[in-house]
């Protein structure tokens, strides 16, 4: 729950941070550097990637977020980089879960189709909106998850209605 709440806080305040640069309300963390330093793809790959793992959650997404806000990288040009992130995720988290036996393939099957011919669309619109346009979209899509996410976890510390503290036995 604090991991969920941690995410979901710092999520939030990214996204709304992106939605104040391309409003032009700020300007990036990190003025007149054009090009992320090295250190900061292992850095942001290795926190994408533990998100990603721990919470189901499309690591690429969180790495075209981080280094737009941190750097001012546009949008556009880190959507194959966060389609990448999200297939090594995806392979190495299908991989391990289906050691387990967890993964639902009739489910897969039914999402995948779509799935594909909702990246060919967005993958148009995305090449089809100005900059600053999708800098938008995208901020006010992880404000919206952010803010459901950060929901979920304050949600969840709540004892649900009538439910009983069992203390733990020693």
């Amino acid at each position: 729950r604090l991991l969920l709440f941690i995410f979901s806080g710092v999520t939030l305040l990214s996204a709304l941070q992106l939605l104040a640069i391309a409003l032009r309300w700020m300007g990036p963390l990190v003025p007149g550097v054009t090009t992320p330093p090295l250190w900061s793809y292992p850095v942001l790959g290795g926190i994408a990637g533990f998100f990603s793992g721990m919470l189901g959650i499309g690591g690429g997404g969180l790495v075209v977020l981080a280094f737009s806000v941190i750097f001012h990288t546009p949008i556009l040009g880190g959507l194959p980089v966060a389609l990448a992130v999200n297939v090594a995720n995806a392979l190495s988290a299908v991989l391990a879960q289906w050691r387990s036996g967890r993964i639902l393939w009739k489910e897969v099957g039914y999402l995948i189709p779509t799935a594909v011919v909702g990246i060919v669309v967005g993958t148009g619109l995305a090449i089809w909106l100005p900059p600053n346009a999708l800098r938008i979209v995208f901020a006010l899509f992880f404000t919206f998850m952010g803010a459901q996410l950060l929901r979920r976890a304050l949600r969840s510390h709540r004892p649900a209605a009538g439910a009983q503290s069992v203390a733990p036995q020693k």
